[in-house]
């Protein structure tokens, strides 16, 4: 057990280090964090990670330890916003670590001075990055399945569109249009994204190669390969390769119904288990009264 102004001291030099180097280094980021506007509240905080890490970015861009964390991050984000949006996230995660060093010691200070409410804010310096990790990956997991379950629909609306006649470009315009409404799915952004490219100049086949590196799945280099292959043919010939790689596609996407299903019910069970204990005690409980 410590003094309680022992603590205290401890937490204010490790607050003033943070906030003087965040000072010190806030004008060499604060055009790359004002890229990030879903990092605003924490902006302030977190230039002074980002120069520690900077001395550290060749070793966190190839540890494998990171590397779960450096394909969620590009399959959010895609190529081009990828290294940056990795530094953030990192930044971050130092960033509650360094955090829960510093509440440790409020916590001993506010508490009675013992080492183990100490220990209480180290664990939270533990959690708070954790989470993080979790909720990117699951985040990337989610555009995934997302991408999953509408790239089939998709693909079978333009089939018969191009049969219909409309040129390619044309016909995901048109999908596209259809869609407005669900202009935030993951799937139509990256096709608007892609049609802008188009119309600013980019070749059709250019475009496709981004959208398809952007989306970052399989299916979604299947669909623009067997699209760009088979566009200049045209006729029955694209009408079968597009019917082919439909039933792959719709394949998946059984299996990510099914995966999506198989979540939802594991999450009822502990709600039903709470049930199933309020229900044996509103039965069980008058029972054994009238046993006493």
């Amino acid at each position: 057990m410590l003094p309680i102004w022992l603590w205290l001291s401890l937490f204010a030099l490790g607050f003033l280090l943070l906030w003087v180097g965040n000072q010190r280094s806030y004008a060499e980021y604060q055009e790359l964090l004002s890229h990030a506007p879903e990092l605003k509240k924490l902006s302030k905080w977190l230039p002074w990670m980002l120069t520690i890490l900077k001395r550290y970015q060749s070793t966190l861009d190839t540890h494998p330890v990171l590397m779960p964390l450096r394909q969620a991050i590009f399959q959010l984000h895609g190529p081009h916003d990828y290294h940056n949006r990795f530094r953030f996230i990192t930044a971050e995660l130092g960033f509650y670590l360094y955090a829960g060093l510093l509440i440790g010691p409020l916590l001993a200070a506010i508490t009675d001075g013992s080492f183990m409410n100490m220990f209480g804010g180290l664990v939270l310096g533990i959690i708070l990055p954790l989470a993080k990790w979790k909720d990117v990956l699951s985040r990337a997991e989610r555009k995934r399945q997302d991408l999953q379950l509408e790239l089939p629909e998709l693909l079978s609306k333009l089939t018969l569109l191009v049969q219909a006649g409309e040129t390619v470009p044309r016909a995901l315009q048109t999908c596209l249009e259809r869609k407005r409404g669900e202009s935030k799915h993951p799937l139509y952004l990256e096709l608007d994204r892609m049609l802008k490219d188009v119309a600013n100049g980019y070749a059709f086949p250019q475009a496709m190669e981004q959208f398809a590196k952007r989306c970052a799945i399989q299916e979604a280099a299947m669909f623009s390969t067997t699209l760009l292959i088979n566009q200049k043919r045209g006729g029955q010939s694209f009408v079968l390769a597009m019917e082919d790689l439909g039933r792959q596609l719709w394949e998946k996407r059984k299996a990510v119904a099914r995966m999506r299903g198989e979540e939802v019910s594991t999450k009822l069970i502990f709600p039903m288990m709470l049930m199933f204990l309020v229900l044996l005690a509103l039965v069980g409980g008058p029972a054994l009264l009238m046993m006493q």
